[in-house]
């Protein structure tokens, strides 16, 4: 199973197919729109599964689990196994608009809300055409199954986040020292800049002291003890305008995978 925070360039989509239990009301029909993808809204249990809250749009944060399989080929159908999914691992997190995906995943994204779920059948143009891709045949009409499990939170400083696990206590202080674990990748490539483990200790700093980047600083102070977020900076809030060396070029994003681990004194 690829690891759901990498970037991938093929049909990044869809989870947990839902639908009504014996008794409870069908499913609305599904809706085929001017560019060919449909959507099929999806239950879960005796209830339909719309969401709640804002809807997804280009330039927020998604987590959404997903399962992919080949409807069908050509004219013939098919009932393959999924050849792609996050089923029992982690979120898959896209930024729309950047993050690149398939056209009919992208489209079929938009609007969704909050523990939203869909399926989308996807036809050859807007999947892998008549090319096709490593095991997507020329001409293959796709089939994803998505769950937004999360539309990230965004803050008045532009930093979005999405919390993995709750933490405990209060959060830390400005002056105070503390210890996280953390991996830091590029959104655009999937391509890892660096991590706690590739130091081979946690980072210690001390907050408020312009020691680490600024949109890291910002989460810690909302964090509590043994929270792990996903946390999105856009340029101002970590490396700034200019990037940062050959790895990280001007107006790139950086997702870093936070868990807080404490205080140490100083």
């Amino acid at each position: 199973m690829r690891s759901p925070w990498m970037i991938v360039d093929f049909a990044v989509v869809v989870a947990l197919a839902g639908c009504s239990r014996d008794g409870g009301p069908p499913p609305p029909p599904p809706v085929t729109l001017p560019s060919g993808l449909t959507i099929q809204e999806l239950s879960l249990g005796q209830e339909l599964a719309p969401g709640s809250g804002e809807e997804a749009r280009d330039g927020r944060y998604v987590a959404v689990h997903y399962e992919a399989r080949i409807a069908a080929v050509g004219a013939a159908t098919r009932s393959d196994p999924p050849f792609d999914g996050t089923r029992g691992g982690e979120p898959f997190v896209a930024r729309l608009g950047r993050t690149p995906l398939l056209p009919g995943f992208a489209e079929g994204l938009a609007g969704m809300k909050e523990g939203g779920r869909r399926r989308l059948t996807i036809p050859p143009a807007l999947g892998f055409g008549a090319t096709g891709k490593s095991a997507i045949p020329p001409d293959a009409t796709l089939e994803y199954d998505v769950q937004l499990v999360d539309l990230f939170t965004v803050l008045p400083s532009g930093l979005q986040y999405h919390v993995v696990k709750e933490g405990e206590g209060e959060p830390p202080a400005v002056g105070q020292k503390v210890v996280v674990e953390y991996r830091a990748w590029l959104l655009e490539t999937g391509r890892e800049l660096s991590s706690s483990r590739m130091l081979g200790r946690a980072l210690e700093f001390e907050l408020g002291k312009g020691l680490a980047l600024p949109g890291l600083e910002e989460a810690l102070l909302l964090m509590r003890r043994g929270a792990r977020w996903i946390v999105a900076l856009p340029p101002e809030l970590g490396y700034g305008p200019l990037g940062h060396g050959m790895l990280l070029q001007p107006g790139h994003d950086v997702l870093l995978d936070v868990e807080y681990k404490g205080t140490r004194p100083r």
